[in-house]
């Protein structure tokens, strides 16, 4: 009995020690990154009541696994190879521009803008499902696609009933995008589903008519074509 009982309160020590170290930690990380204003959770993640600026901090990857941020996030002008940790929600803009990300795997579900430019992105996959302002990818292999819909995409959802993500969404169901594959059968049938034919005789376009070959031989300069 004795033995068992030692036992259980060695484990309740290393425990509750190990929940104490934790806390340390990420007490640590967040005097060093200046974030205030945040709660741990049980998890060990943190809710940040305000804004986490964590640019031109030289990271590689995130240094906190993060849960609701009220305010805006930003982690641009990184090293960042992956968005693991990301807050599951964030009140205003999330910005991860100018970073190495080839995927947006573990991005935030639900922000406000989101702008992710100057980065490796060939597809959209893992795109936030909720914006409720604006999307910006510039300087992305997948820019070269998505210009021709983003960019007209007032007009696209008015006429198909899309939000934003639902445009993106249908894009990536679509599956056009396949390593740095592009299916050009499915690209022509996803332009024309959304009307983008109708859109581009109107001027809203960089091209002020719709142009397959055109479009196809921008796209083919960073992307594999399968015709």
């Amino acid at each position: 009995m004795d033995v068992y009982f030692n036992i259980y309160c060695s484990m309740k020590f290393l425990t509750g020690y190990k929940i104490y170290e934790n806390k340390s930690r990420i007490d640590d990380i967040c005097r060093k990154y200046t974030i205030i204003n945040y709660t741990i959770k049980p998890d060990g993640s943190i809710d940040v009541d305000g804004s986490v600026d964590i640019n031109k901090c030289k990271l590689e990857k995130l240094p906190l696994k993060f849960g609701h941020v009220t305010s805006y996030f930003d982690c641009s002008k990184n090293y960042l190879q992956t968005l693991e940790g990301s807050p599951d929600s964030v009140g205003g803009d999330f910005y991860c521009s100018d970073n190495e990300l080839t995927s947006l795997k573990g991005c935030t579900s639900k922000i406000d803008s989101f702008f992710c430019s100057i980065n490796y992105l060939y597809s959209l996959e893992y795109f936030p499902t909720e914006i409720g302002g604006n999307f910006l990818c510039r300087r992305n292999p997948i820019h070269s696609i998505v210009r021709y819909f983003i960019y007209s995409n007032a007009v696209i959802m008015k006429r198909n009933g899309f939000t934003l993500c639902g445009l993106i969404e249908f894009f990536n169901d679509a599956d056009i995008v396949q390593d740095h594959n592009i299916i050009c059968d499915r690209l022509v049938w996803f332009f024309e589903e959304i009307g983008l034919k109708e859109v581009g005789s109107n001027g809203l376009l960089y091209t002020k008519e719709y142009d397959f070959n055109r479009i196809l031989s921008n796209v083919s300069t960073k992307y594999n074509l399968i015709r």
